[in-house]
């Protein structure tokens, strides 16, 4: 691996192009690419040689280390010493650049290679480990496919493992200089994907990543193959390059699944498709429910209606809560020792109402 081929070079555009090499873009043109390779350890006489990924990626100096994040899991979980706090060296808004050394994963899409049980399991452990940090007020910010990987060294069907903490904020800390609602467009929960979002006037809480989770496994239904993508998916054009045209191309595809006129594709099993169908239903109603409580709070602030606005508040937080995530133990895809088993261990965890973003 040459770490040179991780920098990009301008093409005859002027634009920044990539020497095979997996370019990812999001937010104000930041970029992070990865490169493939192995990785020689020697201790003592001993030289160990693995697989490993690295990553070169662009930092705002406003925004905490992915280290960071991980060291803070440990001191909550785990009790080891976290890195301290970083401080602002530089004026807002500029970037660092950040080289990382990690395992190299496998694409969540291996897992389509073996049977529905690998798969479903894998999102009921992403869900679980995703709420932990949650409630520990460790914002991943950017669900997307991409970040959910699989270690094929270890487990029975592999582990998945919830990557790439670029984005991630800690809850109690003020948000970076230069923030806007981070995501990738195609996994970014309806409330997110709208100019008032874009604005700041919502706040990302808990069942926002959610509604991620549950885009995310129908991409993974439907353009996941035998461990491969494919193209002839109804997913297709959830990619444009239109944010308007890959928002009505996502919307019409989860509309076709809930009133059932996208049929269940011949590769997905009748168990896999009833839980997919049954989330995307459920956090449909959970968008228009949120709706409905801001429309009723409105209401009551033009009529000066105290109770009423009372109710709509409670209501709402408990809707932008951490206690959404007792509602998901009856979904269908946690009707299994595995999953009441997690739901369980979240529920004793998750005592109270604290979730929502500042």
């Amino acid at each position: 691996m040459s770490f040179t081929d991780l920098f990009k070079d301008e093409g005859e555009d002027g634009k920044a192009s990539s020497k095979g090499t997996r370019a990812e873009h999001s937010i104000h043109e930041r970029s992070t690419s990865i490169s493939i390779g192995s990785l020689s350890v020697t201790e003592g006489e001993a030289t160990t040689d693995t697989n490993a990924a690295v990553k070169l990626s662009s930092r705002e100096l406003t925004r905490n280390l992915e280290e960071e994040f991980i060291k803070t899991v440990h001191e909550e979980f785990q009790g080891t010493d976290f890195l301290s706090d970083m401080k602002d060296l530089r004026p807002l808004g500029e970037r660092i650049p950040d080289l990382s050394v990690m395992p190299a994963y496998k694409p969540l899409s291996s897992l389509t290679q073996q049977d529905d049980e690998a798969l479903l399991d894998a999102f009921r452990l992403l869900i679980y480990c995703h709420a932990m940090l949650w409630s520990i007020g460790v914002e991943q910010r950017d669900m997307n496919y991409g970040n959910f990987m699989v270690d094929p060294e270890t487990g029975t069907n592999g582990t998945p493992k919830l990557c790439d903490f670029d984005l991630p904020h800690f809850r109690d800390r003020p948000l970076p200089s230069s923030y806007s609602t981070t995501g990738t467009w195609p996994f970014t929960a309806t409330e997110l994907s709208t100019e008032v979002a874009r604005l700041g006037a919502i706040r990302r809480v808990y069942r926002h990543d959610v509604e991620s989770f549950v885009t995310i496994m129908v991409w993974t239904v439907l353009r996941c193959r035998n461990g491969v993508l494919v193209d002839d998916s109804p997913t297709k054009n959830w990619t444009d390059s239109m944010f308007v045209k890959c928002k009505a191309a996502r919307e019409t595809t989860l509309t076709r699944i809930m009133d059932g006129s996208l049929s269940k594709p011949a590769w997905v099993s009748d168990k896999f498709w009833k839980v997919v169908r049954e989330a995307v239903a459920f956090m449909d109603g959970v968008v228009g429910m949120a709706q409905a409580l801001r429309a009723r709070k409105g209401k009551a602030e033009a009529r000066g209606d105290e109770a009423l606005l009372a109710t709509a508040d409670e209501e709402l937080r408990r809707l932008d809560s951490m206690e959404f995530a007792h509602e998901l133990s009856a979904w269908l895809l946690f009707e299994n020792p595995r999953g009441v088993e997690l739901a369980d261990l979240l529920k004793d965890h998750i005592a109270g109402p604290e979730s929502a973003a500042t």
